[in-house]
């Protein structure tokens, strides 16, 4: 992975880590440049998740699905997939484990 991918995959975590954070989420930062999750994330009500963040053009999210699951069965979790949507800024397909995925967005205020 060139420079550029590595830099797009950081903000985009950031991104991610700043849109959990606005929801009372607790996220920590695990991915230090490293080929596994990107955060763990707790959620109010005390759930934590292991989450994988994407930040492509072409979509893959069966394979993205794949992977979060895989990274969070080794380190026995819950897990979060976190993807853009191109083309809509600020817009993110998020899926957690026993639940349907939602859109969350910075700027519609919640989820939809």
């Amino acid at each position: 992975m060139g420079l550029m991918q590595r830099r797009k995959g950081r903000l985009a975590e950031t991104m991610f880590k700043l849109e959990l954070e606005s929801r009372d989420w607790s996220v920590i930062d695990i991915s230090a440049g490293v080929n596994d999750a990107d955060l763990v994330a707790t959620d109010p009500a005390g759930k934590t998740h292991l989450v994988e963040v994407k930040n492509h053009k072409l979509l893959n999210p069966t394979k993205w699905r794949q992977q979060a699951r895989e990274q969070a069965k080794k380190r026995r979790m819950g897990w979060m997939l976190a993807y853009r949507i191109p083309g809509y800024a600020g817009l993110w397909v998020v899926e957690r484990m026993h639940s349907k995925p939602v859109v969350w967005g910075i700027f519609q205020g919640g989820e939809e």
